[in-house]
């Protein structure tokens, strides 16, 4: 049904380090519940986080569940100027490398100048919230990718209806959407039943669901993705 191409990227914000606060004990819950969720589903996601090193034993258990990978959450890296944003790369990046945790997706609040470290930090593909449009960086090789949507959008969940028309649209437009669930806001309660409600129709309508790395992989210099019309943002 609808067009081949279209596609739907999960990825999931956890700054948890340890359980040492309330928030952290909720994000390491809220994680729990997503991963219990992507595998009861089939669906692949990229879990951002800022500091995969430190937060090893959550890496692990992310990657326990097939399709699940790491990125990583460069929210620290957006203050930095050229030599810093530098050095944090490199100091997030490699370490994490050399222990065995691959590497190849980040996400930033904007990119400005800096696609030749990350080329250098063999860095495929990045999440720009602060984008117009998606685009291919065809000088260095690095895609950037709006995200679509926040989950939990500050306005709430669409319904059950809407939200299958939206992703009944995607498909038939041959969209690639990219949801960004922030474990932060997502809670243990409506919101996450919410989220489950999307799972299970992209789920029974066959819509195709990679991560963000296999994304990057695909992605070719003739192909065009746009962020999708979010489907769980009122109008």
């Amino acid at each position: 049904m609808g067009d081949h191409r279209a596609r739907l990227v999960w990825t999931v914000n956890c700054r948890a380090n340890g359980a040492s606060t309330e928030d952290a004990r909720d994000q390491l819950e809220a994680a729990k519940s997503v991963l219990k969720l992507m595998e009861r589903f089939q669906m692949a996601a990229t879990w951002m986080l800022p500091d995969p090193v430190v937060q090893r034993p959550l890496c692990e258990r992310i990657t326990s569940y097939q399709g699940q990978e790491i990125g990583l959450l460069g929210e620290s890296l957006d203050s930095n100027d050229r030599d810093g944003f530098a050095r944090e790369l490199a100091r997030r990046v490699e370490p994490a490398r050399n222990s065995g945790i691959p590497i190849s997706t980040l996400s930033l609040s904007r990119l400005e100048g800096n696609l030749d470290l990350l080329v250098r930090h063999r860095i495929s593909a990045v999440r720009v919230e602060q984008a117009k449009s998606v685009k291919s960086c065809r000088r260095f090789g690095v895609w950037q990718i709006a995200s679509s949507e926040v989950v939990p959008s500050r306005q709430g969940f669409w319904g059950a209806r809407a939200s299958r028309a939206a992703i009944d649209q995607l498909i038939r437009d041959g969209q690639t959407a990219l949801y960004v669930v922030d474990l932060a806001a997502l809670g243990r309660g409506e919101q996450l039943k919410s989220l489950e409600a999307v799972c299970k129709h992209v789920a029974r309508q066959g819509l195709k669901v990679c991560s963000f790395a296999e994304l990057g992989r695909r992605l070719v210099s003739t192909e065009v993705v746009r962020p999708a019309r979010s489907i769980l943002k009122s109008a």
